[in-house]
């Protein structure tokens, strides 16, 4: 979902490069938007990844639940992350992503590493955790030129994510 939103959401927003304010309120539509459709699908599939797994695959996979609902987790973050560069090229700072990115991606790697000493499961747990650490980095240095905050943008989804969690 969130793909397709990018590629349709970059040239909205560089046209607006002089408008911070603007690209704020466009970004946290966007991502609220996204949000409405994942976060009910990811709680939806945490909750019932049991029945899920037993009615797509049988029970015998009943093993990968505690990575599917570890997933779940991390889908949430990735859905709105994967729109974070689109925010970094409206505002012509493609260099700065690549610098940052590619530190991020040292301390993802790093987490795949530290996890193996757990197994697959420990791997997908730092990688979710190294995920969401990276994803606030990065929303909190463009932030920063886009005119808002990782508060406001977690204040922003934090409704949404809370209904579907106490639903």
């Amino acid at each position: 979902v969130s793909d397709v939103v990018s590629r349709v959401l970059f040239p909205s927003l560089s046209q607006l490069r002089d408008a911070p304010e603007r690209i704020k309120s466009i970004y946290f539509k966007v991502c609220k938007t996204i949000m409405l459709i994942i976060a009910p699908l990811m709680v939806f599939i945490f909750v019932e990844a049991d029945m899920l797994i037993d009615l797509v695959f049988g029970q015998k996979w009943r093993a990968i639940l505690p990575l599917v609902r570890v997933f779940c987790i991390l889908a949430i973050n990735q859905s709105i992350g994967t729109l974070i560069s689109n925010l970094y090229m409206a505002h012509g700072k493609t260099k700065e992503m690549f610098y940052l990115g590619t530190l991020l991606r040292i301390m993802l790697i790093g987490s795949i590493i530290l996890g193996l000493q757990w197994g697959i499961l420990g791997v997908a747990v730092c990688y979710t955790v190294a995920s969401y650490i990276s994803s606030f980095i990065q929303h909190w240095y463009v932030g920063r030129v886009s005119g808002f905050t990782v508060l406001e943008l977690m204040a922003n989804l934090s409704f949404i994510l809370g209904v579907n969690i106490l639903i």
